[in-house]
């Protein structure tokens, strides 16, 4: 909200430079509060997530990859994974996405200093973000000079940390976590706990939640993520290591690191979202790893892969025909009930609107893959 505080203020005065009492402005700011979310979330995460979108397809142009590479780069990115999902939300976690994408972009052209800056306004964003200091370290070059216009960057989101915590909590030491809303305090009888909501060590039976389970679990939302993770190891295993693109690297650590902070969170499940929510912003690096890593792949796991990503994009059309706030059940049979037994208009509609957007994306990626010469 930090971030899009000066658009807020100036939208403010134009749409309510007629109203004079106090009382009546809040009165309207709280009427059309959904409808200045949705303008926030179309300014500062829609349309700067499709300008990275339209960069990435020049990077991988510039590569030379595959044009089914390509097209099943950009349909996992657009549509066929969570922080997709909620650019029309004004959660932070998709802003958090596209800062974290623009950061490894800009670290690629060596562009250190604006890499900072996109890095520490990801963590403004969320505070997961530092959690990618370290495997920042995998693709930040060892160099003294780099790491001072790295640093340079981060310096003014750090300022407005600085003045919003000290504002808010303060002090600059101090986050909102430590006060939050006891109702949401769901470790506090736990023994070693941080503030109620944190433990010091991974459930493990959360983290099969987050992978498998069928309310929030990577295997139902986006179960293309498990190729690459796959391919990754096995390259590992059989010390190819060498053959993973940095990139990859860092989304590898990114993810072991979110999904370790996940398990530990009381709130694991993120309330009212389609797919694990605190995981959510890494999964575009991964969208871009396909890209890189496609041509590389074995042709069982090619086809392993295109097949994963369309059932990405058959959910993603069942959650935008519907709404993306669904409880703590099992998503596909919630979505299919939705959307097949007794819609309402608005669900029919939509469906109307995204089937047809879908069909193309699907007509540019339904090149069954043949391997790569």
């Amino acid at each position: 909200m930090l971030i899009a505080a000066p658009v807020f203020f100036i939208l403010e005065k134009i749409a309510l430079s007629q109203i004079s009492e106090k009382a009546e402005r809040v009165k309207q700011l709280i009427k059309y509060k959904a409808t200045w979310l949705k303008l926030l979330s179309y300014l500062f995460q829609l349309i700067p997530f499709m300008g990275l979108a339209y960069l990435i397809s020049l990077n991988l142009i510039s590569r030379k990859v595959s044009p089914l590479a390509l097209y099943l780069t950009l349909a996992a990115l657009l549509f066929g994974n969570t922080a997709s999902l909620l650019m029309s939300t004004y959660y932070g976690h998709g802003m958090t996405a596209i800062f974290i994408l623009a950061m490894i972009l800009l670290i690629e052209r060596s562009q250190y200093f604006w890499a900072g800056l996109s890095f520490g306004f990801a963590v403004l964003c969320d505070y997961s973000g530092v959690l990618l200091t370290i495997p920042l370290l995998l693709i930040i070059k060892r160099d003294l000079k780099i790491f001072s216009r790295f640093i340079m960057g981060g310096v003014a989101p750090l300022l407005l940390w600085i003045f919003y915590h000290n504002q808010c909590f303060g002090s600059p030491f101090h986050i909102a976590n430590q006060f939050q809303n006891p109702i949401y305090q769901d470790l506090s009888s736990k023994s070693h706990n941080l503030w109620g909501i944190l433990l010091p060590y991974p459930q493990l039976s959360t983290i099969n939640q987050l992978l498998l389970g069928q309310s929030r679990g990577i295997l139902w939302t986006l179960p293309w993520v498990f190729v690459l993770l796959g391919w990754a190891l096995k390259k590992i295993l059989s010390k190819e290591s060498f053959d993973i693109p940095p990139q990859l690297k860092f989304t590898l650590v990114a993810f072991a690191m979110l999904l370790w902070m996940n398990s530990c969170f009381g709130g694991w499940h993120g309330g009212l979202t389609p797919g694990p929510r605190y995981l959510s912003p890494i999964f575009p690096v991964f969208a871009l790893s396909i890209g890189l890593c496609f041509d590389k792949m074995a042709l069982p796991l090619q086809r392993t892969l295109f097949i994963l990503v369309i059932v990405s994009l058959v959910f993603a059309s069942l959650v935008y025909s519907s709404h993306i706030a669904p409880s703590q059940v099992p998503l596909w049979p919630l979505y299919l009930k939705i959307n097949f037994k007794n819609p309402t208009t608005t669900t029919l509609s939509r469906l109307f609107l995204i089937v047809p957007l879908l069909i193309f994306v699907g007509t540019k990626t339904l090149y069954w893959p043949k391997g790569t010469k």
